[in-house]
């Protein structure tokens, strides 16, 4: 069931469950004390009181990602019949406009939001978390994706859009994310954005410093490279890429599950043709030494009739 809020000042009527649900969640993730403590290292607290004052500011951008698509004075107002921070409904206290609501937000700015993600964004999995782990390792993954974004002059100066066949480019600006997520329970702990025309391999390095030893890191194709392999090995993380098949993997050593030892190199270094030379090129700082997979996955309807074959190639740092 779900009641239309009152935009009047009166006492805010109930919203759907899954509304609270949500809202319950953010006051607990993001307590209190920790938005506070936000504010002050940003310097963001308001000089004088408001009716948006900052802390509720940052929970209703919050907010604005959870209900995507409703309006500011529709979001507020759930905010205000839902979650604890508001402790009771006053009814003084009106909701305020969407215009104050857009000035609220930019006098915020994007400092704090950015370090509280920085302060809360952890993972989340616990022990018994399904398809958390696989052995001691937490499964991590870095992917990228791609967002419209509100099109106005700024966004455009600052993303870009993408390209058409018109040459007039996109309909949106667009903005390129890279994150590193946690398998079992989706938790994106670590992000990188910038305009559509940068690259995700680009982007990876911002994610870096959310790996440390005990994850097992997937990265998608199109994010390998010698360079950012390395980068990503130095965190202590174990790594597991996935390779183009343009990539010479030489076989050096085949292990009993038909995976091979290999070693990768720098794009003008030639590959090594056995494992002695390898480990020497390796002590140069010339190789690295890898373990290869390759793979293919047959999908077949229930008759039996092949709908699809998927095949590739892996490379991991053990």
């Amino acid at each position: 069931m779900e009641f239309v809020p009152d935009m009047t000042g009166e006492t805010p009527r109930a919203g759907k469950l899954s509304d609270y649900l949500c809202l319950g969640v953010v006051g607990r993730v993001y307590t209190r004390d920790l938005v506070d403590e936000v504010l002050r290292e940003t310097r963001s607290r308001e000089q004088r009181d408001r009716l948006l004052p900052a802390r509720l500011v940052v929970y209703f951008v919050i907010a604005l990602g959870l209900f995507f698509g409703d309006a500011y004075e529709e979001v507020i107002a759930k905010m205000a019949g839902g979650l604890r921070f508001v402790n009771a409904w006053e009814r003084q206290w009106h909701i305020p406009t969407a215009s104050a609501l857009c000035q609220a937000r930019k006098r915020l700015g994007e400092a704090p939001a950015r370090r509280l993600f920085q302060r809360a964004a952890v993972p989340l999995a616990t022990p018994a978390t399904i398809g958390a782990w696989l052995g001691d390792w937490r499964l991590m993954a870095v992917d990228g994706v791609v967002l419209d974004v509100p099109d106005t002059p700024a966004n455009e100066e600052a993303f870009s859009r993408p390209g058409s066949r018109t040459g007039h480019g996109g309909a949106f600006p667009q903005a390129r994310v890279v994150g590193l997520g946690e398998a079992g329970t989706h938790a994106v702990i670590a992000a990188g954005i910038s305009g559509i025309h940068t690259g995700e391999r680009e982007l990876a390095g911002a994610v870096l410093p959310g790996m440390e030893p005990g994850m097992l890191v997937i990265f998608d194709r199109g994010f390998y490279s010698w360079q950012l392999f390395n980068q990503a090995a130095a965190t202590g993380a174990d790594l597991l890429f996935r390779v183009t098949r343009q990539l010479k993997l030489p076989v050096l050593k085949t292990l009993t599950d038909d995976s091979w030892l290999s070693a990768i190199t720098p794009g003008r270094v030639k590959a090594p043709a056995t494992l002695t030379q390898a480990r020497k090129m390796a002590e140069q700082g010339q190789a690295v030494i890898v373990r290869a997979v390759e793979y293919e996955i047959t999908d077949r309807e229930s008759d039996g009739v092949e709908c699809f074959r998927y095949s590739g190639r892996w490379v991991s740092c053990r």
